[in-house]
């Protein structure tokens, strides 16, 4: 996954990031079944995408239950843009990652693939 994380991220056009910060959660459980949590804020550019991503990534193959990434953007944030970002963690959550976006234009949470 790790090639699709960085294809993915470099896919990304840099304008709609301006002015934008995040925050972001991701929960797991352990293989002794203790729960994981990782945090994360700053300024969101591609390069936290592509971190996330990683994030995501090493969890799937190491957890006993699959993760999931809250991600909060603040500032202004273009509805194309967000669908642009919700593209970026459509992979993760179609084998099985729960995702759920938020910012000034709603909450996405995304659909893992069906059957």
């Amino acid at each position: 996954m790790s090639d699709v994380v960085a294809h993915e991220a470099r896919k990304l056009e840099t304008p709609g990031f301006s002015g934008l910060e995040y925050s972001a959660t991701v929960t797991s459980r352990d293989h002794a079944g203790r729960p994981f949590h990782c945090y994360d804020a700053g300024d969101f550019t591609p390069y936290c995408i592509e971190g996330l991503l990683a994030l995501l990534a090493d969890e799937i193959g190491s957890s006993r239950e699959l993760p999931s990434l809250t991600l909060e953007l603040f500032g202004p944030c273009e509805p194309r843009f967000l669908e642009t970002i919700c593209g970026q963690f459509q992979p993760a959550a179609e084998i099985g990652a729960r995702i759920e976006i938020r910012s000034c234009c709603g909450i996405r949470r995304l659909p893992a693939a069906a059957g």
